[in-house]
């Protein structure tokens, strides 16, 4: 065994098993890898994660291009029936065809020669848009030609085969219209047709399905955009996968004109459009140059915004060296002398004024992303924002020389955003771009809870009825009955009329009390639970069976079955199977791993990682507080029926900044909870007396959340402060599973996730 010392093993019936800690998880969700596990059985992302955000959303691709998230903005890719237009003499029959992906999906279209079917949606002017199609001849030889509804100066003629082929057309709106597909000149003998879409392919272009390893996303009813997985983050030398990219914040770029500097104002400099390579692929950065205005000049571009007072905003451009000192500065509020000046030679902040923080970021092949965030102070409304060059940090707008192009950078990509740090860039073209809060949501049914695992014995003396109603005593007036092998309750009209009975208990053991209840003549609520403790209600005529766990606090307890309310004199109800044991106490762990951008802001809440929530007083929640002397403090914490249990890191563990990795892990349970961070747990809290019962709740993950996830975890078990320590430690080693045959006397070694 001294060959794995990273791994733990029990001994369990003769053979070597992992710790719970190391099998696969309950819920597993691999990002890094679009591994997704439940129980064992790999699944895909959206089977288990409910998504939504709008199109305006980009992400880094593995070849460290900027580019759009994946998408289709067509509807019904696969119908061509409903959601597309049919002209005259052309038939669309669904499922005739086998398609590409191997279903039997594809439609046949026969027409007239000249007609075809066609479908249009509205783009933003100036958008380049990709639309492609399937194709097939029945007999092959056919021609069809595919083009944009409006926009139908250009056009691409489709030689059809018997096989499929993917046809793809490119082209520019340039205007304000619509945009869309068109299959046009359809011959009488038919084609076959699957799988339409139209994206934008401006910037580096899209993203491909990572479902797919192709450009098609499928769609029904409405545009899709799928999540930005496959998010990378340049390391310095290379760019390195970090899985999912969420945004949770709703962001504008109110930068007019992100990629044309010249439409800036350049004072006292010269810029040229289109020079060298952005960081999106194109030929699209413009070059930016001192001029000869004066040995004392300010070398900058600007433009006049309104801006709100009182509101915190983030302005960041992307930048390279060319020629001279390679310092270039950031100019936010004029008005109040908010400056920030940028070595993009070295990747260096060298000197803020005024602004609430800076940060540069490299973005490979020379370009970094430079970032500046100021609060708005003065009462004047519009500002001149913009970027400039100069020779030194520290006399930042004096130029000694006169000399014209000597300071020399490569610009890109602007953006000006309320919010405390840059998000994912926003292009825009003349107009303000929104891009919609992000959210991710995993559904109650997709999600592990705990089975109670009873350990003790009956406590109920007669719970059953068999014969009588021994046992139990009336209070307050009631009276009980036996009928039929159950217990008729008969209420006064004192509230809390019924029956009880007194129970042994051990303080801090967890109970589970089941019955089997329902109302007879009883108007009111009937109620089942634990006097001091809680109660289960029910409204029903119908048998039901009611659950309730509690945590002793108490050596003697009542559990009761009462007819609620005051007007409930005379009134029946009845009772069955009337357990109360000991279980072991309800638990579920939770791990999660990645990136999160944040900075040191008023709110206390920087990052929510999960929240699992009914409402404020019954809730599962991971979070990151930053306020006053706390710059990252980690909190896990867990609320039932009010009352809050939580742990918490020290108030300084993360620090904020750009993309900051963390690992963090949790266990909740009946009687403790705890946290852990990178490989390290707290002290456990074991003032917890229940678990809020979140069987029926959605979580939300990244609730509150700007970065990358690598994996979610979740299981419905305890997995101890040593296990909860293990699963938030950063590792990219993998791990395996040894499982002991005793007839064979031999080991069997499996591959595990990490």
């Amino acid at each position: 065994m001294s060959i794995f010392p990273k791994f733990f093993f029990t001994l369990f019936k003769g053979g070597l098993v992992r710790p719970i800690w190391e099998r696969v998880s309950a819920l597993y969700l691999n990002f890094l890898d679009d591994n997704y596990i439940v129980s064992g059985t790999p699944s895909t992302f959206d089977s288990y994660v409910t998504h939504s955000r709008n199109g305006n959303a980009t992400m880094t691709d593995s070849d460290g291009l900027i580019k759009w998230a994946p998408h289709n903005l067509l509807l019904y890719s696969e119908g061509f029936t409903t959601g597309w237009n049919i002209q005259a003499g052309v038939t669309v029959t669904p499922n005739q065809a086998i398609a590409p992906d191997g279903s039997f999906t594809a439609a046949e279209v026969t027409g007239n020669g000249s007609n075809g079917v066609y479908q249009s949606t509205l783009l933003v002017a100036g958008v380049v848009a990709t639309r492609a199609i399937w194709l097939k001849g029945v007999s092959g030889g056919e021609t069809v030609i595919i083009k944009d509804p409006v926009l139908t100066g250009t056009i691409l003629t489709c030689n059809l085969t018997t096989s499929w082929q993917l046809f793809e057309l490119e082209e520019n709106n340039g205007h304000a219209s619509s945009q869309g597909l068109w299959v046009d000149d359809i011959p009488v003998g038919g084609i076959f047709v699957w799988g339409a879409h139209l994206y934008r392919s401006d910037l580096g272009g899209m993203v491909d399905n990572p479902d797919r390893g192709d450009s098609y996303v499928p769609t029904t009813s409405s545009a899709v955009y799928l999540p930005r997985r496959g998010h990378h983050v340049y390391n310095g030398s290379t760019w390195v996968n970090e899985g999912l990219l969420v945004e949770s914040e709703s962001r504008q770029n109110i930068y007019l004109y992100s990629e044309n500097s010249g439409a800036w104002s350049p004072q006292n400099a010269t810029i040229t459009a289109n020079v060298t390579t952005a960081p999106d692929g194109n030929t699209t950065a413009d070059n930016f140059a001192n001029n000869d205005a004066g040995l004392i000049a300010f070398h900058y571009a600007k433009n006049s915004i309104i801006l709100t007072t009182s509101t915190q905003y983030t302005l960041s451009v992307f930048a390279k060296y060319n020629t001279g000192s390679g310092i270039i500065w950031l100019l936010g509020e004029t008005s109040a002398d908010k400056f920030c000046y940028f070595d993009i030679q070295n990747g260096l902040v060298t000197l803020s004024t005024n602004f609430d923080n800076a940060t540069i970021t490299d973005y490979g092949n020379g370009w970094y992303r430079c970032a500046a965030t100021f609060t708005k102070t003065s009462a004047t409304s519009s500002e001149e924002i913009g970027v400039g060059v100069c020779l030194t940090s520290g006399t930042p707008n004096f130029d000694s020389t006169g000399i014209a192009n000597q300071e020399q950078v490569y610009l890109w990509g602007a953006q000006l955003e309320e919010g405390s740090t840059p998000s994912s860039y926003i292009p825009t073209a003349g107009s303000a771009i929104t891009r919609a809060a992000e959210t991710l949501t995993i559904p109650s049914a997709n999600l592990p809870w705990p089975t109670p695992n009873v350990i003790g014995p009956e406590l109920v003396t007669n719970g059953t009825f068999d014969t009588d109603t021994s046992g139990w005593t009336t209070q307050l007036s009631a009276s009980v009955a036996w009928v039929s092998g159950e217990a008729e309750i008969t209420a006064s009209a004192t509230n809390n009329s019924g029956i009880s009975q007194s129970i042994s208990f051990v303080v801090g053991k967890v109970y589970i009390v089941t019955a089997t209840v329902r109302r007879g003549t009883c108007s009111d609520v009937l109620r089942v639970g634990v006097n001091g403790i809680g109660d289960v209600l029910t409204y029903s005529t119908s048998n039901v069976t009611l659950t309730f766990i509690f945590v002793a606090t108490l050596t003697s307890h009542n559990v009761q079955v009462v007819v609620s309310g005051t007007s409930s004199s005379g009134q029946t109800a009845y009772v069955d199977n009337f357990s109360v044991k000991e279980i072991d106490p309800l638990s579920v762990s939770i791990q999660m791993d990645g990136r999160m951008t944040y900075a040191d802001t008023t709110p206390s809440t920087e990052a929510v990682f999960t929240r699992w929530l009914i409402d404020s007083n019954n809730r599962i929640e991971n979070y990151l507080i930053s306020n006053g002397a706390t710059t990252g403090q980690y909190v896990s914490l867990q609320s039932s029926s009010g009352i809050v249990d939580l742990v918490a890191t020290s108030g300084t563990y993360y620090s904020p900044g750009i993309l900051v990795p963390y690992n963090i892990a949790s266990r909740h349970g009946s009687t403790f909870i705890n946290g852990a961070v990178e490989g390290t747990a707290l002290t456990a809290n074991t003032t917890p007396v229940a678990l809020p019962d979140l069987s029926s709740t959605d979580l939300e993950l990244a609730y509150d959340y700007m970065g990358t996830i690598r994996t979610f975890r979740i299981w419905d078990a305890d997995l101890t402060d040593e296990g909860i320590a293990y699963v938030s430690e950063r590792s990219e080693e993998p791990t395996i599973s040894l499982s002991f045959n005793s007839s064979e006397s031999s080991f069997t070694v499996s591959d595990w996730l990490p």
